[in-house]
């Protein structure tokens, strides 16, 4: 792998390229100490990821990430960031940035950001040889699942593909909130994905992945769901890490009454826009909190997008029955 660091702080810099040197998955580390001079080395060299600092002058790690992205320089980013601007750092969830790190960095948050990159990049290389090869291209066959005109083998085909990443690298709720994006995606596509779900004796046991592989379960089996449903709960899944993001703002973003989205969604997939945002915060609080050390409370229930402290252990408990710190000890 060949990463770009870009932080103005030299200590900090010189600290995460030895980080990146002594990994055994990198092959070339690079850096730079301004936006400006990252953009010009991206433009000329080819890197399989950003690693970069939010807060540098004249040009921030947002606004470096999100002129990478439209001049398709580089797609995989992991930004740094003090506690004090980690809100500041939720506004990159559209940029789908692959880690927020806290500073000071913790060697093994920034191994496993490197390994689920290095992951992902085989995962992509190998769709697009297994494309290449296939009888179908992607286009063709979304045309054919929006026609309900594909083979079984080819519906198989891409369920492998959305499953493979989350069954092998990442909790159970993700690989439910995956699946779940598909089928709003593809919401014609939900009967395979129902038939799916039923031979596959997936139980889950964390008490959020539950509750959502439940909403998946409902979902699959409506009968219609509103093209505004679809695209709202996509919105929802995207952004729920934001604490901005609430049914006004999604109703905002679709230019439709919230009154009468609320009423559509819960139709839809059988509980509430609310429930349904709590849900996944909860879930992806369950996977931080098994999978980290090194994060406070506090800081977890922001990075789920909680506003408030209280109100993640609140949520938590109502979901879960126990409090965080007791389900990061295993109850006890």
């Amino acid at each position: 792998m060949k990463i770009l660091v870009v932080d103005d702080e030299k200590i900090i810099l010189q600290g995460i390229v030895r980080l990146l040197k002594s990994n055994p998955l990198v092959d070339d580390v690079y850096w730079a100490e301004d936006a400006f001079i990252a953009l010009d080395f991206l433009k000329g060299h080819q890197v399989d990821a950003v690693v970069t600092d939010i807060r540098m002058p004249e040009m921030d790690g947002l606004e470096l990430i999100k002129i990478a992205r439209e001049e398709e320089l580089c797609d995989n980013f992991i930004i740094l960031s003090g506690f004090a601007e980690f809100k500041y750092a939720q506004q990159a969830i559209s940029y789908q940035v692959t880690e927020y790190i806290l500073k000071p960095v913790d060697p093994e948050e920034l191994d496993k950001a490197v390994r689920d990159i290095k992951y992902k990049t085989e995962l992509k290389e190998k769709n697009r040889n297994n494309q290449e090869n296939s009888v179908v291209t992607s286009e063709e066959l979304e045309e054919k699942i929006r026609l309900e005109t594909y083979k079984e083998t080819e519906i198989e085909w891409i369920l492998q593909n959305i499953l493979l990443l989350p069954d092998i690298r990442h909790p159970q709720s993700q690989k439910i909130r995956m699946i779940l994006e598909y089928i709003f995606i593809h919401p014609n596509a939900k009967d395979a994905v129902g038939d799916f779900i039923g031979k596959s004796n997936f139980l889950p046991v964390d008490c959020a992945a539950q509750s959502l592989y439940e909403v998946m379960c409902f979902y699959v089996k409506r009968e219609s769901h509103p093209s505004s449903v679809v695209n709202a709960l996509l919105i929802t899944i995207e952004q729920y890490r934001n604490a901005e993001v609430c049914l006004d703002y999604v109703a905002g973003q679709l230019f439709i009454n919230s009154n009468y989205l609320s009423g559509l969604i819960s139709r839809s997939i059988g509980i509430s826009f609310h429930s349904f945002v709590r849900l996944l915060r909860v879930s992806f609080a369950q996977e931080m909190l098994k999978n980290t050390r090194n994060y406070s409370m506090e800081a977890i229930g922001y990075k789920s997008g909680f506003s408030n402290t209280n109100m993640f252990f609140r949520t938590f408990r109502d979901i879960t029955g126990i409090t965080p710190k007791n389900y990061r000890t295993g109850g006890k």
